[in-house]
């Protein structure tokens, strides 16, 4: 009886958090969160290398354009991720764009591309062509440092379980956070937004993993 009530109890601590492993626990959100900052400031490494290189950045103090960017993109980002952001799915979705992310920076550093219709419709037709192109140490080294990395982390991180609605209820609270933080961002630097935004029309191509998610979205369009 004793042995039968240790193996249900140690199945049930292993399947359902305890209440001090709960309270101990990070909450989805503050992951989802973190996650974003990560893929914002060094997902996009890419994209800050390239923006460092136009005129809107070359004056001596670009680091108020630099910051309102880096909290759009969070922001987007975030608001991506908050419709991953379930139990069952939060930890392997991020594992997946950590790991997309990792990939095209470094098609971006060395082809100037990404993970997006035209490429998949390569490799689809020749994959020995698209692998020879993309395999090197240097695709390694940035799946290791900017994806599994903070994959390794992610999976480390005991996640705080919550139940379905209250769930729904907080990731519409991260919506309207982030939208509203994004609408404030956009309405206090509309006019350096607007004039990067004309003069670079592939912005949001260098934007990861919002550049593959448009890519593909414009694939499946009818």
């Amino acid at each position: 009886m004793g042995l039968k009530l240790f193996h249900i109890t140690e199945y049930a601590q292993s399947v359902f958090l305890s209440p001090e492993s709960q309270r101990e626990a990070t909450h989805p959100g503050v992951v989802l969160l973190v996650a974003s900052a990560w893929l914002s400031l060094v997902g996009n490494w890419a994209l800050w290398r390239a923006l460092f290189t136009l005129p809107a950045f070359s004056a001596a103090t670009p680091w108020g354009l630099f910051i309102t960017l880096g909290l759009v993109v969070a922001c987007l980002i975030g608001l991506i991720l908050t419709a991953l952001n379930w139990h069952f799915t939060l930890k392997p979705a991020l594992t997946l764009v950590l790991l997309l992310a990792a990939l095209n920076t470094h098609l971006l550093l060395t082809q100037d591309g990404f993970v997006d219709s035209p490429l998949l419709q390569r490799l689809a037709q020749d994959p020995q062509e698209v692998l020879r192109a993309v395999g090197s140490w240097r695709l390694f080294f940035t799946l290791t440092v900017l994806g599994a990395a903070p994959a390794l982390w992610l999976w480390r991180t005991s996640i705080r379980r919550i139940t379905l609605l209250p769930n729904l209820v907080q990731n519409m609270g991260l919506i309207l956070l982030l939208s509203a933080v994004l609408f404030g961002l956009w309405l206090s630097q509309r006019q350096a937004l607007t004039s990067l935004l004309a003069s670079q029309p592939r912005f949001f191509e260098w934007i990861n993993p919002l550049n593959t998610l448009l890519s593909l979205t414009a694939w499946f369009r009818p």
